[in-house]
């Protein structure tokens, strides 16, 4: 998985540079520009090509949609759940919805990349099926063949054509379902880690003790903390967390809940309390992110 080490990154503080991002020396970005008249499934948001020979970083907090990041050429230094991962050329990252990131280039800084975003009304229960709803770094045989991907994606989306779309959007799905075939097959700790991952996501209003979580699976707590620390770099209970409050981010963008409501809704009986765990894990209280989703 590349370089990993324990770090003292906080997302807190990754959003405070002033800095803007260096002149690129070639991009290439493509946005989605069909109406949004229908939401579909699954279609890809975003396609760039980047690529950079100064010094950069990047922060972004609760995704909106999937990154897949293909690094064709170079390295790159990513930041995600307290944890640094050097990602390597012939590597590809991959960051689920809501998930939070910061990166930056080495000294050399030179590095060549494929970036898609994917959105859609089914995108979660896509990827969770696919097992590609968690930060995962895989192997990419031939990174180049990315490329091809991208610039099929290029034309079909600059060009606009809504006779396009059904290649369009099965284009989106082949790269998901080409992703899930890199994951490592026959690992029963993968297969018990992604059913542990859908307990810990579901009925977020109840309190589930990791001593819990354990026994339902047959499991000691102490191998269900190595499972989650080896897999995933976080704690069960940091797992949970951040799946509360990525679950609180969508109400607050999403929904007229009240901050009140939403904190009963996912198990606090104490609005204060909820307040400063959203802004400990995220860096910005409930109130700022309703507020910046109201801002014309």
């Amino acid at each position: 998985m590349g370089r990993k080490q324990k770090t003292k990154y906080s997302r807190q503080n990754v959003t405070r540079h002033p800095e803007p991002l260096p002149p690129l020396n070639f991009l290439r970005r493509e946005l989605w520009k069909f109406s949004a008249d229908t939401e579909y499934p699954l279609y890809p948001f975003c396609v760039e090509e980047v690529i950079r020979t100064n010094r950069s970083w990047f922060s972004e907090q609760f995704c909106r949609f999937m990154i897949v990041v293909v690094v064709v050429e170079g390295s790159i230094l990513y930041q995600f759940q307290e944890e640094e991962h050097l990602i390597t050329a012939g590597k590809i990252l991959i960051i689920p919805l809501n998930g939070s990131y910061f990166f930056q280039t080495g000294k050399a800084g030179r590095f060549h990349k494929i970036v898609f975003q994917f959105k859609g009304a089914n995108l979660s229960s896509i990827t969770e099926r696919l097992k590609l709803n968690r930060y995962l770094i895989l192997d990419a045989p031939d990174p180049r063949e990315w490329i091809g991907y991208a610039h099929e994606l290029f034309g079909m989306i600059h060009e606009k054509n809504r006779e396009d779309l059904p290649l369009l959007l099965g284009k989106a799905y082949e790269c998901l379902v080409k992703l899930s075939l890199l994951i490592p097959l026959g690992k029963d700790r993968s297969t018990l880690l992604a059913q542990v991952q859908t307990f810990l996501e579901s009925d977020l209003e109840r309190k589930i003790s990791m001593k819990e979580t354990a026994r339902k699976f047959g499991i000691s707590p102490i191998t269900l903390l190595r499972l989650f620390r080896a897999r995933l770099s976080i704690t069960p209970n940091r797992y949970r967390i951040e799946r509360k409050m990525a679950r609180a981010h969508y109400l607050l963008t999403h929904t007229a809940l009240s901050i009140k409501e939403i904190a009963f809704a996912l198990g606090y009986c104490n609005q204060l309390y909820f307040s400063q765990e959203f802004h400990r894990v995220t860096g910005h209280t409930p109130s700022q992110v309703r507020s910046w989703e109201r801002t014309p």
